[in-house]
């Protein structure tokens, strides 16, 4: 959503209200949110650190997921901070080492990011995504 356009011949704050609305909605809960979270991870072995933001601004939620340590995933899934109203998609990239690791889709119909299947050994990952939410 755009912002409405500015009434410049405006001579008072009333009639310039519909405006300020829309700069609100833009900026407040409804359309922007950000903040860290604890994922849920099935399909996992291994007890790495979990290290979890999102930021959210509009119709788009973009995800970071930090996995430092010793793990698998197989058949995993995990958890997301908003629900998710489109699909999405993440990329799972080694830190340590600067290879590839995958990639993972975000699922609609159950609302979680599935991971195929990945191997670490101490090494640090990073799953990094987006998903279309609710927004204005």
């Amino acid at each position: 959503m755009s912002l409405g356009t500015v009434n410049f011949m405006a001579k008072s704050v009333m009639e310039l209200q519909g405006w300020f609305v829309d700069i609100m909605n833009h900026l407040s809960a409804k359309n922007y949110d950000n903040g860290d979270w604890t994922p849920v991870i099935t399909g996992m072995t291994g007890d790495p650190t979990v290290t979890a933001w999102f930021q959210r601004f509009g119709i788009e939620c973009n995800f970071t997921i930090i996995l430092e340590g010793t793990h698998q995933l197989e058949d995993a899934t995990i958890t997301l901070p908003l629900t998710p109203l489109g699909y999405g998609v993440a990329v799972i990239h080694s830190l340590t080492d600067n290879s590839t690791l995958g990639t993972a889709k975000v699922d609609v119909d159950t609302g979680v990011l599935n991971v195929k299947s990945y191997y670490i050994d101490d090494e640090t990952a990073i799953i990094k995504g987006f998903y279309k939410v609710a927004g204005i």
